[in-house]
């Protein structure tokens, strides 16, 4: 986290970079409202003041490792990105093993490195409402440790969601459906991580959203 904030302080114009699946994506389940990448523009280019700042997203509804590896060149790096930041592993949980997961993942990192080394933050999704599916259900906490443990060896910085939802007794007002959060979930998302940014202040308009 140290090389992020300090870019946060520089006067640097800074591309940050945001990709994922639907979650990152934003669709549908804000009903209209802002996401977690929207609020965070809004902190940063306008009540943080650093108006010529980009922030990009490419994340796609769907999407898991392996369209993001073969995607990589056009989403990612053709932007040079100075940040780049990661929330994958909902639709992966379905489709592959954890191993799987974090085999690829760690290849998107080694891209990323070989081709401008930008700084990285990774995000754990969310908890979801059990039941829906089954493989999903299983898989999950162990793509949730996939992404912690990759952080730890990489020296990465993970903003953790899954640990911060999964201490709160009731996830159901922060979701759209079983899966996707709704904007009081993306409140929350960002909550999280305007506090691992060091960019979190009660003062803000948009840290005094309302998450309940």
């Amino acid at each position: 986290m140290e090389g992020i904030e300090e870019l946060l302080k520089s006067e640097k114009r800074v591309k940050w970079l945001f990709t994922g699946d639907s979650i990152t994506h934003g669709v549908l389940y804000t009903f209209g409202s802002r996401d977690y990448v929207q609020l965070f523009e809004e902190r940063l280019r306008f009540e943080l003041a650093r108006p010529l700042d980009l922030v990009i997203r490419t994340a796609v509804s769907g999407w898991t490792v392996p369209q993001v590896l073969n995607n990589i060149e056009w989403n990612i790096l053709q932007f040079k990105p100075d940040v780049v930041s990661i929330m994958l592993g909902m639709n992966d949980a379905d489709r592959v093993s954890p191993t799987d997961f974090a085999q690829g993942y760690r290849k998107i990192l080694d891209i990323l490195k070989e081709n401008g080394d930008p700084r990285v933050l990774l995000h754990t999704p969310n908890p979801i409402v059990p039941g829906h599916n089954k493989v999903r259900d299983e898989n999950l906490p162990s793509v949730v440790e996939e992404i912690r443990k990759i952080g730890a060896e990489r020296g990465i910085h993970v903003v953790d969601h899954w640990a911060e939802w999964q201490s709160f007794e009731r996830i159901f007002p922060w979701m759209g459906d079983t899966i996707h959060p709704n904007a009081q979930g993306h409140m929350a998302f960002a909550r999280r991580l305007f506090k691992d940014l060091g960019i979190w202040d009660e003062e803000s308009a948009v840290c005094r959203y309302f998450v309940y």
